[in-house]
């Protein structure tokens, strides 16, 4: 039997971007800022400059119409962007806001921090006063915003569009040592490239710079949800967009632009440039695009749902948006993938028959009823008791963690793997447990997961896996999502495949097959690295629910906002850094907190117990 391991031509690897040279069409990039906020943490596509996102928006506004924006204010982010594209930054943004200041005009200015490891984009506007004083506004939604009193509403963090510095003397505002600190943070300074920053730089030593007479943190302004992940660059600049628009022009602008993005980078992405893109290239579009369509979808109800567009035209714009994703569904299963079959199939090789197999590790089959010399109690005794106990009950559960005090490890492993056997799957499929009732079998549950999962490195051949133990951990794990839904939060079960999956799940017992093929064929948190083929798809399955909508982590999060404050602000004591995360790493931190509710606790330690 022989391999070809002959080296083939390595072919130069080209990034979506590369696709989308054409000036003027919705890059992979620009498309992630206006649309990945919600799903894309952690992806290759974050982080952006002010430079492309505000002639992405100008460009939109001035071609749009559906849009017509006040004059003054479209030409305030024209200059912005113009600002951006200057090799003088800082003397133009100091001429524009002289020049606007002597109108009694406000003037925006791009700015932020290059930071280690990341920087930051928010935007400025400066307004001139009547007392001769004037107020710089920081449009900001992501990192800092804890200065700018964030607040729990409607199950999600929000905050204020902006915040407020009052006060400032114009000399300082209007001062060039004033703009080149801006320039020097974001970059537009050539003197600042290779230096780093943080929010201490702009919420510090800019603030002692200004020194305004007082800070207010945007009462008057319009709250937005906090930002997720790195669209810094587009949030701040929706933020601006946001305070200078009502609240129902601005919904119907946000709805038109997603709509006019996706269909604009679809329609540039044909087939023929499809076909030359290397894999890695396709797996970022294909999930760049999908996502986005799904999420667009959820928006344009949401949108018949506040009046803010019509039934008919949500319902024409869902039917593009399904020829879309079933365009993209096709070209997904194009894409080949190495898991499918094996890299190298040697000439008659044949699937081994799955036949019943004991494949029970030795020492832990049924014992004879031969008592030792130090406990007089049949061994064959003990188990039975451990396995007669019914998990389904509460005092049930009681006994059996009762009886496995008083055993040894072999006795308390066969036993509970026969009690988990011997349960009915669907006995909380249609459970009438009281919300209290569910949270109690829940906890109880996790002590025996726990209680199993310590058995399984104490017993002869512990250093193998064998199928008895995937199943017990998994059955455990899917009663207790069977249950979350009443105790409160509903969380899918963790199926939790991995590489060894097709090995370790050739079950021996034809019922434990059965059993998993239904478990595995349920909602579920899948954290499979190879259920999606992106690169970032570990996260990505880690995040997302089958069959749920959004982020486990981030539903979580609501979930403790809108029951359990106290729980969220234990955590914040605990750790008060957590306050300056971003979404993502806030929701996983609050996840994995030891603040949360004991039942849920117990759930999801359970889920990692499978893993």
């Amino acid at each position: 039997m022989r391999f070809d391991w002959t080296p083939k031509a390595k072919v130069p690897s080209k990034s979506a971007e590369e696709f989308f040279t054409v000036r003027g069409k919705t890059n992979p990039r620009i498309l992630f800022h206006i649309h990945g906020d919600m799903f894309g943490d952690n992806s290759e596509l974050q982080g952006s400059h002010h430079e492309k996102t505000y002639g992405y928006l100008v460009d939109y506004l001035k071609n749009s119409r559906r849009f017509k924006l006040d004059s003054a204010f479209l030409r305030k982010l024209k200059e912005a962007h113009r600002l951006t594209q200057s090799p003088n930054f800082s003397k133009d943004a100091e001429a524009l806001t002289r020049s606007a200041f002597s109108k009694g005009e406000s003037v925006l200015i791009p700015g932020g921090w290059m930071g280690k490891p990341v920087g930051h984009a928010v935007n400025f506007e400066l307004i001139p006063e009547k007392d001769g004083t004037c107020t710089l506004r920081i449009y900001n939604l992501g990192a800092g915003t804890e200065h700018s009193g964030v607040v729990a509403e409607d199950g999600k963090l929000r905050g204020p569009c902006y915040s407020e510095w009052k006060g400032i003397e114009r000399e300082r505002a209007t001062s060039p040592l004033f703009f080149r600190a801006i320039g020097e943070m974001i970059g537009f300074e050539k003197a600042a490239l290779g230096q780093n920053y943080s929010e201490g730089d702009l919420f510090g030593r800019l603030k002692h710079h200004l020194q305004p007479a007082e800070e207010i943190a945007g009462v008057s302004a319009p709250h937005m949800s906090l930002q997720q992940s790195g669209v810094c660059a587009w949030r701040s600049l929706m933020a601006v967009m946001r305070t200078h628009m009502p609240e129902n022009e601005y919904k119907r602008f946000v709805i038109q632009i997603k709509l006019a993005s996706l269909k604009e980078h679809c329609a540039a992405l044909i087939d023929k440039e499809w076909e030359k893109m290397p894999r890695e290239a396709q797996n970022v579009e294909y999930g760049l695009i999908t996502e986005s369509a799904k999420k667009l979808a959820r928006t344009l109800a949401k949108g018949v749902e506040s009046g803010t567009i019509t039934a008919n035209f949500a319902a024409k714009e869902q039917k593009e948006i399904a020829a879309l994703l079933s365009k993209m569904e096709s070209r997904g299963m194009k894409i080949p993938s190495p898991f499918d079959k094996p890299l190298f199939t040697p000439a008659g090789e044949t699937a081994p028959e799955e036949t019943p197999l004991d494949t029970r590790p030795l020492s832990i089959k049924p014992q004879s009823a031969k008592a030792t010399s130090v406990d007089l109690t049949p061994k064959v005794e003990r188990t039975s008791s451990i396995a007669a106990c019914d998990i389904t009950d509460a005092r049930g559960l009681d006994m059996l963690i009762k009886a496995c005090k008083g055993a040894d490890y072999d006795d308390v492993h066969v036993g509970i793997t026969d009690a988990v056997k011997n349960a009915n799957l669907h006995a909380f499929k249609e459970t009438t447990a009281t919300p209290e009732e569910a949270q109690e079998l829940i906890i109880k549950l996790g002590q025996v997961s726990d209680t199993y999962l310590r058995s399984c490195y104490c017993i002869e051949g512990a250093d193998k896996i064998h199928t008895d133990i995937v199943y017990v951990l998994r059955k455990i794990a899917y009663f207790q999502s069977a249950l979350s839904k009443q105790a409160g939060f509903e969380v899918g079960y963790h199926r939790g495949n991995s590489f060894a999956s097709p090995l370790h799940e050739r079950f021996y017992d034809p019922k434990m097959r059965k059993e998993m093929a239904e478990m595995n064929s349920s909602k579920a948190v899948n954290i499979s690295p190879f259920d999606r083929e992106d690169e970032d798809a570990l996260l990505k399955n880690t995040l997302y629910q089958d069959g749920f909508e959004g982020s486990v982590f981030q539903n979580y999060e609501e979930f403790l906002a809108r029951n359990h404050p106290e729980a969220i602000k234990a955590a914040l004591r605990k750790n008060p850094s957590i306050g300056s995360y971003n979404r993502m790493a806030r929701s996983v931190a609050l996840f994995y907190s030891s603040e949360g509710p004991e039942w849920f606790r117990a759930l999801r330690d359970s889920g990692l117990n499978c893993d």
